[in-house]
């Protein structure tokens, strides 16, 4: 079994095989350049205006370079995943489940979604073209997503090196476009459908599913502060990417679709018209193909089936969700699962530096882990309710992801502690990784 077929899902990755920082960098920057953070900028943007959404922007990018770069340097130090990683703190059977959620997630739910949105926004920008007709544009760029995650990191990396800098320099070239014709002072006034604390609210939740998997990337660091290397590529290209989409949005006046700024049209009315399309293929084949790289280790990391046979049919199963037009019946279910991944990040960042910080931890087949780490379980769901029960209060409490992150944490430590000042058992079992 090549390391092609099984990208060190279930070990650490070797010395060997490790790269600079400059790759994992990038390679994380290609995560978060999606069409869909272009739309998030461009809604910011719309609702906002332009200055209120740069503060949203470098806000909530804030948050989430600490939460990405804790996980990040957790990959990096261990060389593992963040479903391997999950073995610790939540136990065999957890980390499964885990493992489960984001294959069903990030694999095949939200890979779906994104082909779909890819396909739709493909027609939008070119409504007369044969291959952006949604039923072969599916199929064509489900495939060269399939097809990158298949090749595991080498080829994500590969893919990277020329996506990152294209979609960026296109991105910044359509903002000094949109500034030239219609400069800062005269951008048009916001909607007021949002405040502040929403845009940062949509900020976060719109980008926190991949920082929490960010150490699917930094375990090939070469070097130990790898964390710092994909939490900087991850939030520094989306950094430009979302201001281009605030900054194209608000300097050309082209009707909302509802809430969401309509960027196809946006890039239309600016005349950038091949260099929008590069932006929108490159932009979704670099984080979709990240979506069902990371959905198959997590699974990989739960079943013990080979990653590169998890991608093919994970693949296939998305193309053909979104085919039949029934992607958007999941996305209730994904909102739900959705909730829970913060919490989930803020336990394993609270067990890993600052309630087991002497543990010792090892990575090979015949680590023994916790079977079960039922407090640390606990803790992540009752953070998740937590944030759900409070965003129906609106205001400051409708940040759910930070709200559920915050619970878990301060939940998780907070009853350890408790634990094991009365001595109480927070796991039961003992089980081999």
């Amino acid at each position: 079994m090549t390391a092609l077929h099984t990208d060190f899902a279930r070990a650490p990755v070797p010395e060997t095989a490790r790269r600079g920082s400059l790759w994992v960098a990038v390679t994380s920057a290609a995560w978060i350049i999606a069409v869909t953070t272009l739309f998030t900028g461009g809604s910011l943007g719309v609702s906002l205006g332009l200055t209120q959404a740069l503060i949203a922007i470098v806000i909530g990018l804030s948050l989430i370079a600490i939460i990405g770069g804790l996980l990040g340097q957790l990959g990096a130090k261990h060389g593992v995943s963040t479903a391997m990683l999950a073995h610790y703190t939540f136990g065999k059977y957890g980390a499964s489940l885990l493992g489960v959620v984001i294959a069903l997630t990030l694999g095949v739910g939200w890979f779906a979604w994104q082909v779909s949105f890819f396909a739709v926004t493909l027609r939008e920008a070119f409504p007369d073209e044969v291959w952006s007709e949604p039923r072969w544009s599916m199929i064509w760029s489900g495939t060269l997503m399939t097809a990158t995650a298949f090749g595991g990191f080498k080829w994500l990396s590969r893919l990277s090196m020329v996506a990152v800098p294209l979609v960026l320099a296109l991105s910044a070239y359509g903002m000094f476009i949109a500034l030239e014709q219609a400069p800062i002072q005269s951008e048009t006034m916001p909607d007021g459908s949002m405040n502040l604390f929403g845009g940062i609210t949509a900020v976060v939740g719109s980008v926190i599913f991949g920082a929490i998997v960010l150490p699917d990337i930094s375990r090939y660091a070469r070097s130990r502060l790898g964390g710092i290397a994909v939490s900087s590529g991850y939030v520094g290209a989306g950094l430009i990417v979302m201001v281009a989409g605030a900054v194209m949005a608000t300097a050309v006046a082209v009707p909302a679709i509802g809430q969401t700024a309509n960027i196809p049209a946006v890039m239309g009315a600016l005349g950038m018209g091949f260099a929008a399309f590069f932006v929108l293929l490159f932009a979704q084949w670099t984080t979709n193909d990240s979506n069902l790289y990371s959905g198959a280790l997590g699974l990989s990391a739960a079943t013990r089936v080979p990653k590169g046979i998890l991608v093919i049919a994970m693949g296939i199963a998305g193309v053909t969700i979104a085919s039949l037009g029934i992607q958007d019946q999941f996305v209730p279910f994904l909102n739900v699962l959705g909730t829970f991944m913060p919490p989930v990040a803020g336990v394993m960042i609270a067990d890993y530096y600052v309630t087991s910080r002497s543990r010792s931890e090892a990575f090979d087949a015949s680590s023994p882990v916790p079977t079960l780490n039922y407090l640390a379980i606990f803790s992540a769901i009752a953070g998740g309710l937590i944030a759900s029960v409070l965003a129906n209060l609106g205001g400051v409490f409708a940040a759910a992801a930070i709200i559920g992150f915050l619970s878990a944490m301060i939940l998780h430590i907070l009853l350890t502690k408790i634990a094991q000042t009365m001595r109480f058992a927070t796991a039961a079992g003992t089980s081999l990784l």
